[in-house]
């Protein structure tokens, strides 16, 4: 199967290209820290299902307070979901089909010198089950891993990265984000 290398997370205005932006993105300080808040969560929500942990950029008296987001996991769209836009190139979708993929973001919104500064941070980790999974044992294999463990709470929480393998940050989904925000915020009078 071959995809066309166009980027999958494209909106109008932008073209596929869309641009380098900077992280952190600078944008203009006369908008209203309501506003800039809304675009940056609307845009987060075209690719991300979940936010875990939303503290609002706000204004107190003359201060503009800074504003933190930080997304549930989710797992890395396939080329079998078209509609899903987290996994941006061709070759991430194409990876996403074959390997598990999960992605988790943080935004954080600051007003310093005159313009709010955004920045995101999207990290990436790659699944690590703890054996093949849909894989039968042959009947005459012993199993050597049935040891119990010998912790106090068996059925404690578990660590949120037990089974991932944390890889590089996902750039291209960054520069998407950063992107779209920069577009909305621009047109913006």
């Amino acid at each position: 199967m071959r995809l066309d290398r166009a980027s999958y997370s494209t909106f109008e205005g932008s073209g596929p290209a869309g641009g380098n932006a900077q992280n952190p993105l600078e944008v203009r300080g006369d908008l209203e820290p309501f506003q800039v808040w809304e675009t940056v969560v609307d845009v987060v929500r075209l690719y991300f299902d979940r936010i875990v942990y939303e503290y609002p950029c706000q204004k107190r008296g003359d201060i503009i307070l800074e504003g933190l987001l930080e997304t549930k996991p989710q797992i890395g769209s396939t080329c079998f979901e078209p509609w899903r836009r987290d996994s941006v190139t061709a070759s991430e979708r194409q990876y996403a089909t074959v390997q598990t993929i999960r992605r988790t973001a943080k935004v954080r919104v600051r007003f310093a010198d005159g313009h709010y500064l955004i920045h995101v941070s999207v990290k990436k980790e790659l699944e690590d089950p703890a054996q093949p999974l849909h894989m039968r044992l042959p009947s005459a294999t012993f199993r050597l891993d049935t040891k119990i463990d010998d912790r106090k709470d068996p059925i404690g929480v578990q660590d949120s990265h037990e089974g991932w393998i944390p890889q590089k940050r996902d750039y291209a989904l960054e520069q998407s984000i950063l992107n779209q925000i920069q577009f909305r915020l621009n047109r913006k009078n």
